[in-house]
């Protein structure tokens, strides 16, 4: 599916103004799902904005075993968590996780083809305290990844036409992309683009800019976080397999921006994205404009740290049991096959490997020989 699969800490939403504090504990009413055809097709339309497909299922299994403990096992779907005093909920040009892009990469994952959503108050956030409101989404029925390299941007929930020139995120976790870059959370950066690569395998940004239309400046200060750059900073590469999030200073209101970055895969496709979006102005209106749609074109590749000689990338079966993983793959002389499961990482030059952890629905394994890796592919993991 083109990356791990993923359950993000809890966006606590302190950044819109709601107080979020320990309450005594009550007896909660349990996972509410009756609000989820209103809350996916408020997703759907802000998917659509974006150019993203819509959800084409509501599945509310994939929230109500597990909501409101993201951690509970198994993990199965990718999950997102929200917590307040309040109710915050879905609007035409917002969400629960506004301003957590963590969270927002598995909203906007274009893969992704089924949703459900669950409320609950009064409910433990997380295993940890009681909050007054909660609420849950979960995501999954993924797509195969696509034959040939095929990119897909978030840039509001509004689309392109309708950035905030400023937003401050405060509670995301497990960590949020601007703190790679050394901006701690609660500091304000611009509008954060969300990347999506697909079909590339994981995914490097290679080079990008943001230019002002209207004086033709570049924007200094402009970071594009990948998985390369988090797993670099400590933090767990798999939650940006196949993405990478912009995060620009505060930009004017009112204004258009034009853009372009350049991203490789492991698979050894590159392509270069120009895109363009237009911030809202002061009062919060949409300045009216139509940007022009993104658009893609095939570049030269660069050679990553991923891949090189002519290894070919193995053809891994997976099955888990009971705690065991145990893979299974044909390697020619000379070759090792390289697993990796929750950051630890194995090798071996038999055609069996096990090796003991918590379930995963899939692992990250390529092969080496004479001092060249294939390129990384993922494995589907068969729960026995």
């Amino acid at each position: 599916m083109g990356r791990a699969l993923r359950s993000v800490g809890a966006a606590v939403m302190t950044s819109l103004g709601l107080a979020c504090l320990p309450v005594a504990a009550q007896a909660s009413t349990g996972p509410d799902t009756s609000g989820a055809a209103q809350a996916i097709d408020f997703l759907n339309h802000q998917r659509q904005a974006n150019g993203i497909p819509v959800f084409t299922a509501t599945d509310n299994s994939l929230v109500a075993s597990w909501c409101p403990n993201e951690d509970q096992g198994p993990i199965t779907e990718s999950r997102v968590l929200a917590g307040g005093s309040d109710p915050v909920g879905f609007t035409a040009g917002s969400s629960p996780w506004s301003a957590a892009p963590l969270h927002q990469i598995l909203m906007y994952d274009p893969l992704a083809r089924s949703a459900g959503w669950a409320t609950m108050t009064d409910a433990a956030f997380d295993g940890g305290e009681v909050m007054p409101y909660l609420e849950c989404m979960g995501f999954g029925n993924e797509a195969a990844d696509p034959s040939t390299p095929t990119a897909y941007t978030f840039f509001s929930e509004l689309g392109p036409s309708a950035a905030q020139p400023s937003i401050d995120v405060d509670g995301e976790g497990p960590f949020a992309p601007q703190e790679v870059v050394g901006i701690s959370q609660g500091t304000p950066t611009g509008p954060q683009p969300i990347f999506y690569v697909l079909g590339a395998g994981r995914v490097r940004a290679v080079s990008w800019s943001l230019t002002d239309q209207s004086t033709g400046e570049t924007v200094p200060d402009v970071h594009l976080v990948d998985s390369y750059a988090a797993q670099a900073a400590g933090d767990d590469p798999s939650i940006m397999w196949n993405n990478a999030v912009m995060i620009p200073p505060v930009l004017e209101p009112g204004t258009v921006y034009d853009g372009q970055a350049k991203f490789t895969g492991d698979s050894g496709a590159c392509l270069t994205e120009t895109f363009s979006f237009a911030t809202v102005r002061s009062d919060g209106s949409p300045l009216g404009v139509t940007v022009p749609a993104m658009s893609t074109r095939p570049c030269s590749s660069v050679k990553t740290v991923n891949t090189g000689g002519n290894v070919a990338p193995p053809h891994v079966h997976a099955r888990w049991r009971r705690g065991l993983f145990v893979l299974r793959s044909v390697l020619a002389s000379g070759e090792r096959l390289v697993v990796r499961v929750h950051g630890r990482v194995r090798r071996t030059r038999r055609s069996t490997l096990r090796l003991h952890g918590r379930y995963s629905r899939t692992v990250v394994a390529w092969t080496t020989s004479g001092g060249h890796s294939s390129r990384h592919v993922r494995v589907r993991v068969r729960h026995a």
